[in-house]
């Protein structure tokens, strides 16, 4: 009984130890909160996600541990307090996108000695933040764009091109929160409680 366990155990071992298994990668959260908050004397503050949702080849953000839209969204959370008035700031994401494109690879004998990058990552995170009077007209708006891109091996596992996804949005939002920091002071300012 004893052998038969001891020649049962390899086997087991070998199947926990497939090729590309593995502890799934943990990521840290995406947000803002270290930053300073942006008191906006406003009544509230709302998200419009109004791009266009694509989950289907060439798109992965929908398979990324955070999609570039969650990123804008975590945002207006963490940054953004209300402190009243008779206006509404509202985040618009107006586009928010991982795209996947497939890369020449190096052809013949020679390609199979060497390792190409496959893919390239393409990332956009595009927002506008407004502030619309009681009417829901637009009094002042603040723009902001980031782009990334990132090319992969053709030998990265699942869990590494999630990890790419992750530091692409991560990049964005870094991104987008300067850029956003700017353009709140060149255009909102006024609506700035300090």
């Amino acid at each position: 009984m004893h052998r038969r366990a001891l020649l049962l155990t390899p086997l087991a071992l070998a199947a926990c130890a497939a090729p590309g298994a593995g502890p799934a990668p943990r990521f840290a959260e995406i947000g803002f909160r270290t930053q300073p908050q942006l008191r906006f004397r406003v009544a509230s503050a709302e998200l419009a996600n109004v791009s266009a949702t694509q989950a289907a080849p060439p798109f992965v953000d929908h398979r990324a541990p955070v999609a570039p839209a969650e990123v804008a969204a975590r945002w207006l959370r963490d940054r953004v307090t209300t402190v009243g008035g008779d206006h509404t700031l509202r985040l618009v994401v107006k586009e928010a996108a991982i795209r996947e494109t497939e890369l020449p690879r190096t052809p013949g004998l020679r390609g199979v000695f060497t390792t190409d990058q496959s893919h390239r990552y393409d990332a956009v995170l595009d927002v506008d933040l407004e502030i619309r009077d009681p009417r829901g007209l637009r009094a002042a708006t603040a723009s902001a764009r980031a782009e990334r891109s990132r090319t992969v091996p053709e030998t990265i596992t699942l869990a590494g091109r999630e990890t790419v996804w992750f530091e692409l949005s991560e990049q964005l939002g870094r991104d987008i929160n300067t850029e956003l920091d700017r353009a709140i002071r060149d255009n909102l300012a006024r609506f700035l409680a300090f």
